[in-house]
């Protein structure tokens, strides 16, 4: 992501390669540094993660292991995004790190995907284009009324990692309320989105409970 950028680094210049900004928004998310930000006793609260005792110091060393780890003793994670190893090495972030990722779009940053639009596509604002969803949280039920679209258009059903769970093809004409059961799709954020052929594009969050 953009350009290479040198940092003075106590006297030192280090390059850092491109993985800053998935790095801070991983801070914005609710990830801590992998080495937790301290010695061996210090955790970054994710599971997943061995145990470190201090940062990567931008180079890409795979036996590199300070602390030791039970049952298992692993190496340090310098492949993991949220350390200050080489970026050329980084490339991951680990289910526990995701889930509190995914808790944290939950519950702290619900703002985020309420809104959402590829900024390619024009937007038509008639009515007849418009839609509404309702109750909002859903622990089963979901009712989506739609206007009386005169072109053939689609509903989707996305998770708020990318995953499209469930879509529905709409044809003019059709009935314009869709009563959508959700009991065996996970709990969690959702995004419904709403496109037509004229490319017309809306999207709503779902927040199934």
């Amino acid at each position: 992501f953009g350009r290479d950028a040198v940092v003075n680094m106590g006297g030192t210049p280090v390059a850092f390669l491109g993985r800053v900004t998935t790095h801070e928004m991983g801070h914005y998310l609710g990830l801590r540094h992998i080495w937790g930000d301290g010695l061996c006793n210090e955790d970054d609260g994710i599971d997943d993660t061995p145990f470190s005792d201090s940062d990567g110091q931008n180079i890409c060393n795979h036996s590199k292991n300070t602390c030791v780890d039970s049952p298992y003793d692993f190496h340090d994670m310098v492949e993991n995004y949220m350390d200050y190893s080489n970026p050329s090495c980084q490339n991951i972030f680990t289910k526990g790190q995701i889930d509190l990722i995914h808790g944290v779009l939950a519950n702290q940053r619900v703002e985020l995907p309420n809104t959402t639009m590829d900024s390619t596509v024009a937007v038509n604002t008639n009515e007849n284009y418009r839609f509404n969803i309702y109750p909002q949280p859903t622990n089963d039920l979901l009712y989506i009324e739609l206007g009386d679209a005169k072109a053939q258009s689609k509903l989707q059903l996305i998770h708020i990692s990318g995953q499209l769970i469930w879509e529905k093809d709409l044809f003019p004409n059709n009935n314009n309320s869709i009563r959508l059961s959700t009991n065996k799709y996970a709990r969690g954020i959702y995004l419904l989105k709403y496109q037509s052929d004229s490319f017309n594009v809306q999207t709503k969050k779902v927040i199934l409970n």
